[in-house]
């Protein structure tokens, strides 16, 4: 493909500095190319023998029958060679091999193969240069089909092109002998007349031919497969423009230089989230992994990409190139495996853009080149400017909203240490349990900030509940409350509380002893003892001077009489003169004799108040009496009272100091024994003390007086604690100015969808934005390209445009078709020598030689190659097929893949997501043998809801044979054949619509069945329909073949059984081979939905030690299938669930549907997050379904993905919201995305959702818990 010359100065990072082409360094490449010999074997267009080579021989042939072939009339085999001959036998045995040979060359290596040769040329070779031999080539060659019939009895040939002189004849008789063939005047030669005849070109040849040694020119007419693939590009002194180049030589040439060193790549491109959409071109969608590709590629950088079987390997190619395309770049796409490039074109071609692709190839004519380019003209003529602004707004908007959303959530704040999404998961867990904590306490944020180190706060409140602060025995001790900071002082009080029983004791018998001589009932109360004491001394004291009749009676008269006239008149009392007198002289009366009193009246008084309290505690009416020990005893009591005063200061804070002072004796004796005999808190009581205090300066009064008050036990105040700072941080992260994130989930849906609609619409748009793109630049170009621009309208008009022909045209050819698809093998046949391109995409880079791509790496600044080391490698093969050819050709040198070289010089990416269906059993032994685990899958829903799996095995038992000497194993049973052979006619007859392949590792097998087949359909004619050639019609296919074989189900057929003596061989054909791994792969991964493998070989009698390469993985897989001793046609996958949900909304949302009735798994096949599903009939909301049985109810499970988890928070908003949401729905599930801020607040909502696509009634579900309604409210009402 030509490109402008600006283009080609472009730098890149391949390039090694140099400005002009001069500058670069020659390189020699010849052992690379050397390797082709190897690949393609023999050069059929001038070492063609009929000895050795399968043709059919039609020289001899009904000249009726040939002259309608030669018309180009579709003419049967059996119109030109009459049946019952034995040269019919041998052309129908001819035809079969040919058929198979040209699908082969076709499929695998993209080669148009088939021709009828007209005429055949012979010399003899230069003997110094290439020995002593005999060049034997065919002189014209015509495009030919070979079809087998509808009744498989008889086939068809028709010509389908022009003849054309053999090309390899042309050169060497040009190179060799200066012979020089006017290729288009002697084509034009064999058309005189309506019918090809080949009379006059032959006659033309030998007469310019004439003075070549030996040369022989003979009339045949021979059908056989020829192909050009040893002309060599000129690969010596070749110039180096890019870094590429120059390592890839030093790669067999170490003396040029050092070895190579793998430059690591930088994606420099802007995050997923943050890009300017308008700036993105995306033909498909595409992951994180993808994405990267697409950067890499853009930025001009040269890498490997690994494309595990199942990734979409074929989108990611699209996108890439499209993006180039956008770039203003050339790409060639290069896949030898015709099933591949068809593959990327269906893909192409469903963007609509199918006229910026030019397929290269000898189908594609002067006048389909002429055509192409009209078309693409026109589009460039007609494209309008897409009008993108209104959902690119919103899906900005929508993509910011749903980003600011997810960091919000997951942001941490530093002031915490944790993130709203840490508060919710810890509070979900934290009232998920049973018992669960139930505190109300929140925190302030000074307390939060005072507690932010909770480890510290934790132990002390672990230990302070150890210690039994919230026990209900501590707080109901005696000491609960003291203030006794260290053991001495705790000491103290004990000692103080013993010695205080003892004297209450002492005190109480002195009491009783006392009060007794006086008539006194005791007192209940210390205090009251006090009183009782002193009063007895008072009325001792009076009974000094007074006489005790004293007592008999109230003496409120004689204390008037004795009291001054201001004393009556304050208190209103009038007594005469007389009456005073004589009430003098009888106060006088109770004086004692010889003993004076100076104020009578005060000692009255006195009386008067001591009858009055003694009455109140007097037992009988008797006049008192004072015992003598009454002072002593009132001695005792005060120093016992100062005492209990003590003990009630080191008992400050506790509800027992409070009583000592209103406690009655008994009591209080009580309260001394509770004291006393309570060492067992008193003992912990120091330490509780200060980690109280110190927990309270932090601010956590009110918790622990909650705890208090629930007397919650020690084991469960930790989680207490959690709940109330959780809770309280939580509260006040969502009512801080840094907290966006959308707190309803309705609201977070709208959003998402928006953004669904937009991105979607994104993507459909951008066939239309290239267009455009291309359209501004094919204005661009032909305005400052006018010559060109006339060149080409003169080459259009003229309906002829051979692809040689567009170097004229080199600045306007990337406008018009930028894209070049082609197999490796027919580069040099179609491209010019000055034909260069700016980015060149090898397909399949596994299985194709570099040595094919080099003709397109050196006209190319960028190469990017896609491929997987572990399913193939380059099969080396003839174009022709021989008389007596082995099973499989063997390489005969080192044939290094396009992939496998260049990962030797530079960097590598890769695919990760398998997005085709795959039993997961299969998918897990693969990820973990070949790919070190690190690919993930979308599962299938019906791995969940059906008990039938992708893959099934089956036994044979009767699958024996005999060993024969030199064979490898005993190979195709014929139990086994007429077992696979039931197999394929049953599928035709209950599947039609599915395609089926027989792949097997045996080629003697292969044969085996396909002839049984073959028999069979002609005998009974069944299923015939299904068996008629198509775009994936039915094969039969060895290993080698079936890397280009892709079919729904498979049959994969192992083709090796046992001895008759029960034992079973080693080698196991193409899996025992060197690259026999990569065969196992490229077996078992050939079907879209199911594989069944029939295998008249048993795990359980192969010796797996004795077993290599491929053939041990199989063994593998089988023991997996069949399972220890079962031989059962089926083994089912068991489901994986690590049930323990990690994240504790999902798990409450779990407990919640199971309550409802559904089937629940968490942490579904390491992707889904939870699973759910019932037996109900269930509704669709998105889910692509298959058709169910009769009268079976459509159960469709429903997946559910978090924003909480790591993988979720690892994805951009696209691949989060929309990408793997529509993958799992092609997958058969319903999606609901788990918001975690709804399912924190609202996790019934949330259920119901959920149940009515499962079809299961709302009322099912259990009540909305009281943790969740309080930890909802408590984030409603922030």
């Amino acid at each position: 493909m030509s490109t402008p010359a600006p283009d080609r100065s472009r730098p890149t990072p391949q390039d090694t500095g140099a400005t002009g082409e001069r500058e670069h360094p020659r390189v020699s490449l010849r052992s690379w190319t050397q390797q082709m010999d190897a690949y393609t074997g023999p050069d059929t267009l001038l070492d063609f023998n009929q000895v050795d080579n399968v043709c059919i021989d039609l020289t001899e042939a009904n000249s009726s029958g040939q002259a309608q072939l030669l018309m180009g009339r579709p003419t049967r085999l059996s119109t030109m060679i009459h049946q019952d001959s034995p040269a019919y036998e041998r052309a129908v045995r001819s035809a079969r091999a040919l058929r198979t040979k040209v699908h082969e060359l076709s499929v695998m290596h993209g080669l148009d193969a088939s021709y009828l040769a007209a005429g055949t040329a012979s010399w003899l070779a230069d003997p110094v240069a290439d020995g002593l031999r005999r060049f034997i080539a065919p002189v014209l060659l015509a495009p030919v089909t070979v079809k087998l019939r509808p009744d498989h009895k008889d086939f068809e040939l028709h010509i389908v092109g022009p003849a054309h002189l053999n090309p390899a004849l042309v050169r060497r008789l040009r190179e060799d002998h200066g012979v020089e063939l006017a290729t288009a005047e002697m084509s034009r030669l064999a058309y005189g007349t309506r019918k090809l005849d080949p009379a006059p070109v032959l006659e033309t040849l030998r007469q310019l031919a004439a003075h070549v040694p030996g040369m022989h020119v003979e009339h045949q007419l021979l059908v056989s497969t020829f192909a050009d693939l040893h002309e060599r590009p000129a690969d010596e002194h070749v110039v180096a423009h890019t870094q590429l180049i120059e390592d890839l030589a030093r790669l067999k040439n170490p003396e040029v230089g050092k070895l190579p060193v793998v430059r690591p790549l930088t994606d420099r491109a802007p995050g997923l989230d943050e890009r300017d959409p308008a700036h993105e071109l995306l033909l498909t969608d595409l992951d994180a992994n993808q994405q990267e590709i697409v950067d890499l590629a853009e930025q001009g950088e040269s890498f490997v990409v690994a494309t595990p079987v199942g990734t979409a390997a074929v989108d990611t190619v699209v996108s890439t190139v499209g993006a180039l395309v956008h770039r203003g770049r050339s790409v060639l796409v290069l896949g030898e495996s015709r099933t591949t490039l068809a593959a990327f074109n269906r893909a192409w071609n469903r963007t609509g853009l199918d006229s910026l692709v030019l397929p290269l190839g000898s189908h594609l004519s002067p006048d389909d080149v002429a055509e192409r380019l009209v078309r693409a003209v026109a589009r460039n003529e007609r494209a309008e400017q897409p009008q993108l602004e209104q959902h690119l707004d919103a899906l900005q908007r929508s993509r910011e909203q749903l980003r600011v959303h997810e960091e919000s959530l997951h942001a941490l704040r530093p002031r915490w240490q944790a993130s709203p999404y840490e508060a919710m998961q810890a509070l979900a867990e934290l009232t998920a349990r049973t018992p669960g904590p139930q505190t109300a306490v929140r925190f302030r944020r000074s307390v939060l900030d005072a507690v932010s180190h909770r480890s510290e706060v934790q132990r002390q409140l672990q230990r302070a509940a150890t210690l039994g602060a919230f026990d209900a025995a501590t707080l109901a001790s005696p000491w609960h409350g003291a203030r006794l900071v260290n053991d001495d002082e705790a000491r103290e009080a004990h000692d103080l509380a013993k010695s205080l029983l003892l004297e209450l004791t002492t005190l109480k018998t002195a009491m009783r002893n006392v009060l007794g001589v006086s008539g006194l009932r005791v007192g209940s109360t210390i205090g009251e003892w006090e009183q009782q004491l002193e009063l007895v001394i008072e009325v001792g004291e009076s009974l000094e001077y007074l006489t005790p009749d004293i007592y008999d009676r109230p003496v409120t008269d004689l204390i008037a009489a004795t009291a001054s006239a201001s004393w009556r008149r304050d208190h209103e009392i009038e007594l005469s003169g007389l009456q005073r007198s004589r009430l003098r002289k009888a106060a006088k009366e109770y004086i004692r004799p010889g003993v004076h009193l100076s104020d009578l009246h005060s000692a009255l008084v006195k009386v008067q108040s001591e009858r009055d309290r003694w009455r109140q505690w007097a037992t009988t009416l008797e006049q008192p009496a004072v015992s003598d020990r009454a002072g002593e005893t009132l001695q005792i009591h005060r120093r016992f009272r100062e005492d209990l005063e003590g003990l009630a200061i080191a008992l400050e804070g506790s509800r027992t100091a409070a009583r000592l002072e209103t406690a009655g004796v008994d009591e209080l004796q009580e309260i001394l024994d509770e004291l006393i005999n309570d060492e067992a808190h008193l003992a912990t009581l120091p330490e509780r003390t200060v980690l109280l205090d110190d927990l309270r300066a932090r601010g956590l009064g009110d918790f622990l007086q909650d705890l208090e008050t629930r007397a919650v036990p020690a084991e469960r105040v930790g989680e207490e604690l959690d709940l109330a700072w959780w809770q309280s941080v939580l509260e006040a992260m969502i009512s801080g100015d840094d907290f966006v994130a959308m707190p309803d989930g309705s609201e977070l849906r709208r959003t998402e969808s928006v953004f669904r609609r937009a991105d979607s619409a994104h993507i459909a748009a951008a066939p239309a934005r290239l267009e455009y793109a291309l359209a501004e630049r094919w204005a661009r170009d032909t305005k400052r390209n006018p010559r060109e621009a006339h060149a080409l309208r003169d080459m259009l008009r003229s309906g002829h445009v051979r692809t040689e022909e567009l170097d004229r045209v080199q600045h306007l050819t990337p406008s018009l078709v930028p894209v070049w698809t082609a197999s490796p093998l027919v580069l040099t046949a179609t491209l010019g020598e000055e034909q260069s391109v700016d980015t060149v995409v090898v397909l399949d880079a596994e299985s194709t030689p570099l040595a094919a791509t080099l003709p397109a790496i050196v006209r190319a600044d960028q190469v990017i190659a896609f491929g997987d080391r572990n399913a193939a490698g380059p099969q080396p093969f003839t174009v022709a097929p021989h008389v007596a050819a082995r099973d499989t050709p063997q390489p005969v040198a080192e044939i290094d893949s396009a992939y496998d070289a260049l990962t030797r010089v530079v960097d590598s990416r890769s695919l990760t997501s398998v997005r085709r269906p795959m039993d997961p059993r299969l998918f897990d032994y693969l990820n973990d043998a070949f790919y070190d685990g690190a690919l993930t899958r979308v599962p299938q829903a019906s791995e969940l809801t059906s008990v039938s799996t992708g893959m099934s095995a089956e036994y044979v038992v009767d699958g024996v044979g005999v060993l024969t000497a030199g064979s490898e194993g005993v190979q195709a049973p014929t139990a086994e054949v007429h077992r696979t052979v039931d197999l394929v006619f049953a599928h035709a007859e209950r599947h039609p619509e599915r395609s089926l392949a027989v792949v097997t590792a045996s080629a003697m097998h292969a044969a085996r069945v396909a002839q049984a087949v073959q028999r069979r359909l002609r005998e009974t004619g069944e299923s015939a329909e299904f068996f008629a050639p198509g775009r994936e019609s039915f094969r039969v296919v060895e290993l080698h073949r079936a890397a280009g074989i892709e079919r729904d189900t498979v049959i994969f057929s192992l083709g090796f059984g046992r001895t008759t003596s029960g034992r079973s061989t080693p080698q196991l054909g193409a899996l025992s081979e060197r690259d026999g791994r990569q065969a196992f792969v490229r077996g078992m991964t050939r079907s879209r939905r199911h594989t069944h493998i029939v295998t008249s070989i048993h795990p359980k009698d192969t010796e797996p030690r004795r077993l290599q390469n491929g053939a041990k993985d199989m063994y593998h897989m089988l023991e997996i299938l069949f399972g220890e001793d079962t031989t059962s046609e089926r083994a089912v996958a068991p489901a994986e669930d690590t049930d323990a949900a990690p994240d504790a909304l999902v798990a409450d949302l779990a407990r919640r549907l199971r309550g409802a009735g559904a089937t629940v798994h968490t942490g579904y096949a390491h992707v889904i997050d939870m699973a759910a599903y019932a037996e109900t009939e269930s509704l669709s909301a998105g889910a692509v379904t298959q058709r169910a049985a009769t009268g079976e109810p459509v159960r469709i499970p429903v997946a559910l993905r978090s924003d909480g988890s790591e993988r979720s928070r690892a994805l951009s908003v696209r691949e989060r919201s929309r990408l793997i949401p529509q993958q799992l729905e092609r997958a058969g599930w319903n999606y609901v995305s788990l918001w975690s801020v709804e399912v924190f607040t609202d996790p019934q909502t949330v259920a119901g959702l959920v149940q009515r696509y499962l079809g299961l009634s709302a009322a099912d579900a259990g009540p909305r818990t009281e943790a969740a309604a309080q930890r909802a409210g408590g984030a409603r009402a922030e």
